[in-house]
């Protein structure tokens, strides 16, 4: 790439390939949003228009070289595509000097991932763009694509990835010879440096991933959803968790609830509420659990109030439930519901698609999972089916769902039972207002 190159495209002028911005800006949601339609607008065009699409930045509507204010650099805008193009875009940048002037070019190689879409709503007081909104290119204009326009683009690039299977297809003797199986497995294949090296030959990806796949997705292990429970800590948070047991041989319905209210080490407080176990005979219902400037406060069976505690006895909010199996045990007191042992060697699967909890982008992962249980002499099993909403940032726990039903036999009669969990993180990275009032309380 060299300004003999750039000059060459301004000489064509702008087109259905081709688009000049004098400026981009980058530091505004708007000036963002807009960059994202123009990438993908060059993106969704079909292959019999062009095979490759640029965007000039630097470079007045009429081909005058004005040059850019301040430089960009690569990492600025694919943060920046990253946030609406959905599939992302996959593009290449250069930058350099024209007539002594700055210029910065982006390269839009054919895509096979088209339609590229916006992954999700825009507003301000000048535009509106809806989400799934798909832009086009009519000669130099930029369109909403019709949804002809969309169902072309998708058949085509459809084409384009069964042309990329067939092709690899002749690839894969060899790469059963280079022990390529082997690197899959180990995840090697799977490296960031590695799929940044196969791009120089692949520019929209290894065609050996479908399409949307995201190659740093890899399922959990139960004991790695325990640990980014405690990882919690590294921020204040406040989390609710939730459980309900019932059972076909008793009348009873065992709820629990318990708040966890924590800013640091030194300060958090832990309320359990449950109508059986522990809970209900000491504390009428519920117990605190709470450090307060470093003390530990905990309930006196015979003070009947809340005193402090030379020694921390949990130093945890987690620790101070520990009749929780982490959050994915069902609360357990001296009486039923007892205790649920779940098949902890079934991994957690990734599913694709985000969702937000409290604001925050979380990955969803489920799995389907043996259960069982002892009621005295008698076993009773059965399948849970477990979800877990990891934070694709801080990657923290920051929801969890699980739904159990187990069968068996009771006193030699047929008996089953069912249990609900729910854990969500209502709020992270706040400071949080805990009431300290029952400390003083008598």
């Amino acid at each position: 790439m060299n300004a003999r190159f750039i000059k060459g495209l301004i000489a064509q002028g702008e087109g259905p390939t081709l688009e000049f911005k004098r400026e981009l800006d980058l530091s505004s949601r708007e000036g963002q949003a807009e960059f994202c339609k123009d990438l993908m607008s060059l993106a969704n065009i079909m292959k019999s228009v062009g095979k490759t699409s640029y965007l000039l930045i630097g470079v007045d509507d009429d081909g005058t070289v004005v040059g850019m204010k301040s430089p960009l650099t690569a990492r600025q805008l694919k943060d920046a595509a990253d946030l609406y193009c959905q599939p992302p875009v996959v593009f290449r940048y250069w930058q350099g000097l024209v007539d002594g002037k700055l210029v910065g070019l982006i390269i839009i190689p054919q895509s096979y991932r088209k339609p590229h879409k916006f992954k999700r709503e825009f507003a301000s007081d000048k535009k509106r763009i809806a989400e799934h909104t798909v832009f086009t290119r009519h000669l130099s204009h930029v369109v909403t694509a019709s949804p002809e326009e969309i169902v072309a683009l998708d058949q085509e690039a459809a084409v384009e990835r069964g042309r990329r299977a067939r092709l690899l297809s002749l690839a894969v003797v060899l790469a059963i010879a280079l022990l390529i199986p082997l690197t899959i497995l180990t995840g090697v294949a799977y490296a960031r440096p590695i799929q940044e090296f196969a791009t120089l030959i692949f520019p929209q990806g290894l065609p050996l991933l479908p399409s949307g796949y995201d190659p740093s997705l890899a399922p959990l292990h139960a004991g790695q959803v325990d640990r980014m429970t405690r990882d919690l800590d590294r921020q204040p948070f406040k989390a609710i968790y939730q459980s309900r047991v019932t059972a076909s041989f008793d009348p009873n319905e065992y709820v629990s609830n318990i708040t966890i209210e924590y800013n640091n080490r030194d300060n958090w407080k832990v309320t359990v509420k449950a109508n059986y176990g522990w809970v209900a005979q000491r504390g009428g219902g519920e117990l605190i659990y709470a450090v307060r400037d470093g003390t530990y406060y905990e309930f006196d069976v015979f003070e009947r109030r809340y005193l402090p505690e030379e020694y921390i006895q949990h130093r945890h909010p987690i620790e101070a439930i520990n009749q929780i199996d982490g959050v994915r045990g069902v609360f357990r007191g001296d009486i039923f519901p007892g205790y649920f042992d779940l098949d902890d060697q079934v991994q957690y699967k990734p599913w694709r698609k985000l969702v937000r909890i409290s604001g925050r982008l979380a990955r969803v992962y489920e799995r389907q999972t043996g259960v069982s249980t002892f009621f005295f002499a008698d076993q009773l099993k059965g399948r849970a089916t477990e979800r877990a909403y990891v934070d694709i940032e801080g990657n923290v726990l920051l929801k969890y769902e699980a739904v159990g039903q187990l069968s068996g036999k009771v006193d030699g009669k047929a008996a089953t039972i069912e249990y609900e969990i729910g854990f969500e993180v209502v709020s992270l990275g706040k400071p949080i207002d805990i009431d300290w009032s029952f400390i003083a309380s008598p």
